[in-house]
């Protein structure tokens, strides 16, 4: 090893120590200490003893003691022996501070009030279709583990409450087109024969079914797109199969009431 190399990593280790030791020990109030969760600060209990644990190993693999002093106060720690100080004395690196927290103080008028108007409170109708949303997710996983979501769905605390309410609809009408696409039954009984519901609900969000639900859904998305006055029903492609199959079962609502016949 080269001198400059050896100067240069023994640089590194007094700088690396040096920061240690300079480094504040964590603090928790001393309410916790009985019952402490060391692996938190990545320690482990040692020993115990009739006050509690009495010694830990720190995170760093050293074995600290549990110290206090009644003349300077009730403030319990944990702490282990680092070399010795300029003076030749004995050099104690804490690991862990337990100290009693004095309550904080109320904040001033001005203050308060200013928390109070940037604190957002949420109206109850909000509350009601984050748990319409809640239930409609808790719905989708059960049909549908593999995908994630489609995010057009997603509420946001930025928007308004009809968009939020608008999206919330849309992904009902998204669940319950997804549990007709996944459904188990024969479609002839659940939609009138040569209807447009009844050729969707017999679709399987299968990869040998690609083509067919593509054509399918080409049909519907004109038909849907006429009869909105061209405006197309759908911004984005759908993100899987089982999308592009719930977006046909709202289509063919659409293509049912204008008595469009599928092919």
């Amino acid at each position: 090893m080269s001198e400059r190399l050896l100067a240069v990593l023994t640089r590194i280790a007094v700088a690396l120590e040096t920061r240690e030791a300079e480094e504040d020990p964590l603090e928790f109030p001393l309410s916790g200490f009985a019952a402490f969760p060391w692996s938190t600060i990545g320690a482990t209990i040692v020993d115990r003893d009739a006050d509690g644990v009495s010694i830990i190993r720190a995170a760093n693999g050293r074995i600290a003691k549990r110290r206090s002093n009644d003349k300077y106060g009730t403030e319990v720690w944990f702490s282990y022996s680092d070399g010795k100080d300029e003076k030749g004395e004995n050099r104690y690196r804490k690991v862990v501070v337990f100290r009693n927290v004095a309550p904080p103080e109320p904040l001033g008028r001005k203050t308060e009030q200013a928390v109070r108007s940037a604190t957002i409170i949420e109206s109850p109708l909000m509350g009601a279709i984050r748990k319409r949303w809640a239930d409609l997710s808790a719905e989708y996983l059960l049909v549908n583990k593999a995908d994630p979501i489609p995010e057009r769905f997603n509420l946001s605390p930025a928007l308004a409450v009809p968009e939020n309410q608008r999206r919330t609809d849309e992904f009902a009408q998204f669940v319950a087109g997804l549990k007709m696409a996944t459904s188990d039954h024969e479609p002839a009984k659940e939609a009138a024969a040569g209807s447009w519901a009844a050729k969707v609900a017999a679709l399987k969000p299968q990869a040998d079914k690609r083509a067919e639900i593509r054509d399918i859904y080409e049909w519907l998305f004109a038909i849907a797109k006429k009869a909105n006055e061209g405006v197309p029903p759908y911004d984005t492609a759908p993100a899987s199969l089982a999308d592009a199959i719930a977006r046909c079962a709202d289509m063919a609502k659409i293509a049912d009431s204008n008595q469009q016949v599928p092919a």
